[in-house]
Protein backbone atom coordinates (compact mmCIF):
# COMPACT_ATOMS: atom_id res chain seq x y z
CA UNK A 1 0.00 0.00 0.00
CA UNK A 2 1.17 3.43 -1.18
CA UNK A 3 0.14 6.63 1.08
CA UNK A 4 0.36 10.07 0.17
CA UNK A 5 2.93 12.90 1.42
CA UNK A 6 -0.26 14.19 2.90
CA UNK A 7 -0.84 11.14 4.48
CA UNK A 8 3.04 10.77 6.01
CA UNK A 9 3.18 14.24 7.29
CA UNK A 10 -0.19 13.40 9.69
CA UNK A 11 1.58 10.20 10.53
CA UNK A 12 4.52 11.76 11.69
CA UNK A 13 2.84 14.36 13.35
CA UNK A 14 1.06 12.57 15.20
CA UNK A 15 3.68 10.47 16.29
CA UNK A 16 5.83 13.83 17.18
CA UNK A 17 2.60 15.09 19.38
CA UNK A 18 2.64 12.04 21.48
CA UNK A 19 6.76 11.80 21.83
CA UNK A 20 5.95 15.52 23.36
CA UNK A 21 3.04 14.59 25.55
CA UNK A 22 5.40 11.98 26.68
CA UNK A 23 8.17 14.12 27.51
CA UNK A 24 6.36 15.98 29.06
CA UNK A 25 5.00 13.66 31.32
CA UNK A 26 7.77 11.63 32.10
CA UNK A 27 9.99 14.48 32.58
CA UNK A 28 8.33 17.36 32.68
CA UNK A 29 9.45 19.50 29.71
CA UNK A 30 8.19 22.30 28.90
CA UNK A 31 5.99 22.09 25.67
CA UNK A 32 8.89 24.12 23.49
CA UNK A 33 11.53 22.20 24.75
CA UNK A 34 9.55 18.80 24.22
CA UNK A 35 9.14 20.26 20.68
CA UNK A 36 12.56 21.32 20.35
CA UNK A 37 14.15 18.02 21.89
CA UNK A 38 12.33 15.86 19.24
CA UNK A 39 12.62 18.22 15.98
CA UNK A 40 16.25 18.10 16.96
CA UNK A 41 16.56 14.30 17.45
CA UNK A 42 18.32 11.74 15.59
CA UNK A 43 15.11 10.25 15.84
CA UNK A 44 13.13 12.28 14.31
CA UNK A 45 15.27 12.62 11.22
CA UNK A 46 14.59 8.61 11.40
CA UNK A 47 10.71 9.28 11.41
CA UNK A 48 11.27 11.13 8.23
CA UNK A 49 12.98 8.70 6.42
CA UNK A 50 10.65 6.53 5.05
CA UNK A 51 13.26 4.05 3.89
CA UNK A 52 13.67 3.11 8.08
CA UNK A 53 9.66 2.37 8.87
CA UNK A 54 10.45 3.84 12.23
CA UNK A 55 7.10 6.18 11.47
CA UNK A 56 4.92 3.01 11.39
CA UNK A 57 5.92 2.15 14.31
CA UNK A 58 3.67 2.67 17.54
CA UNK A 59 4.64 6.08 19.53
CA UNK A 60 6.12 4.01 22.47
CA UNK A 61 8.58 2.22 20.68
CA UNK A 62 9.52 5.24 19.24
CA UNK A 63 10.01 7.07 22.22
CA UNK A 64 12.32 3.58 23.96
CA UNK A 65 14.79 5.24 21.07
CA UNK A 66 14.28 8.75 21.68
CA UNK A 67 14.65 8.22 25.58
CA UNK A 68 18.03 6.24 24.81
CA UNK A 69 19.33 9.08 22.31
CA UNK A 70 18.75 11.87 25.35
CA UNK A 71 20.47 9.33 27.76
CA UNK A 72 17.08 9.33 29.97
CA UNK A 73 17.15 5.50 29.80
Amino acid sequence: MTITQQQLRYIINCDVEELVLLLQEDYQYTLVDAFDVVYNSKLYGKLTDTKTGLYIQSPLYQYQYLKEELGLT
